[in-house]
């Protein structure tokens, strides 16, 4: 299991811990859609190939908190920067 899967698994069994009114809704809603990233759960895009091949890609949650849509906007930003040198 990777890093982030174990860190996912601790959030999600001691969600009462962080899952209450003491946090600010917004912070609360970051927590689910970054355990909810790359699941389905968010929604899903499905393509299909003219030879017929079909491919379901789920949704990212697009958070800064999230290590891995984290990192793609950052490689994402870092190459627009280096194609504008």
């Amino acid at each position: 299991m990777t890093k982030q899967c174990w860190l996912k698994r601790i959030f999600n069994e001691n969600r009462s811990m962080w899952d209450h009114d003491g946090l600010r809704r917004d912070a609360r809603n970051a927590l689910e859609r970054w355990l909810d990233c790359g699941t389905g759960r968010l929604g899903k895009a499905f393509y299909t190939s003219p030879s017929g091949e079909k491919l379901v890609v789920p949704y990212t949650c697009k958070s800064p908190a999230c290590a891995s849509c984290a990192q793609r906007a950052t490689l994402d930003w870092l190459f627009g920067v280096l194609s504008e040198l």
